[in-house]
């Protein structure tokens, strides 16, 4: 019996099958294979490389793993998010009004270019604003997103997204707005007018 777990075990360690890319369903309960983006398998190559995990490219040019890698399902899922996640990076940096991210005493903050341009130097304004007025929360703890517009009086404002730091994914919170079905104690949202040097409010919200 020890001779047929041995081999087994050396079957599985030297036998590769084809990379299939695992995702999360909508619901975050269930892998599904997963769509990539494009330079997705370049980016996979850098991440395999980086886990020191054994590939092989086959006659079709598909990328080969372990069998025992290939069953490890939460082990190809996170493969998959960081490929995807360094080829976002790159095609990212291509776009002319990509959103670009501002650190500070206290933040980390990623702007989108929505209706006006926003700055870093806009942010610094609005966080020390947001941190003078704000006395019940420790938003050191939160990252933030934030997305500027004109008022009805053609006032510079901004909205911001605060996302709890320890529940929020860092790269899916570069791509976009995030969406939350309860945000609870985890997501605050404020406002800032920039043209008034005005705090506007800032309060536990959802989103959804």
């Amino acid at each position: 019996m020890a001779a047929a777990v041995g081999w087994r075990s050396y079957h599985m360690s030297t036998t590769f099958v084809a990379y299939q890319p695992l995702g999360l369903d909508a619901r975050r309960t269930t892998h599904v294979i997963y769509s990539p983006i494009a330079d997705f398998r370049k980016c996979l190559l850098l991440v395999l490389d980086n886990y020191h995990i054994k590939y092989k490219i086959d006659d079709w040019d598909w990328i080969n793993i372990p069998l025992k890698v290939d069953r490890d399902t939460a082990l190809v899922r996170e493969l998959t998010q960081k490929a995807d996640d360094i080829a976002w990076v790159y095609d990212h940096t291509k776009h002319p009004n990509a959103s670009f991210l501002c650190k500070g005493a206290g933040y980390v903050a990623v702007v989108f270019q929505d209706s006006i341009n926003v700055t870093c130097e806009d942010v610094q304004i609005a966080e020390q604003i947001l941190q003078g007025a704000n006395t019940k929360h420790q938003l050191s703890k939160f990252y933030r997103q934030y997305f500027g517009y004109l008022n009805e009086k053609g006032e510079r404002c901004v909205d911001i997204d605060l996302y709890s730091k320890t529940d929020c994914d860092y790269f899916r919170f570069l791509k976009g707005r995030l969406i939350m079905e309860d945000g609870g104690n985890g997501f605050l949202h404020a406002g800032i007018n920039l043209t008034r040097k005005h705090f506007e409010e800032i309060i536990p919200s959802s989103k959804g």
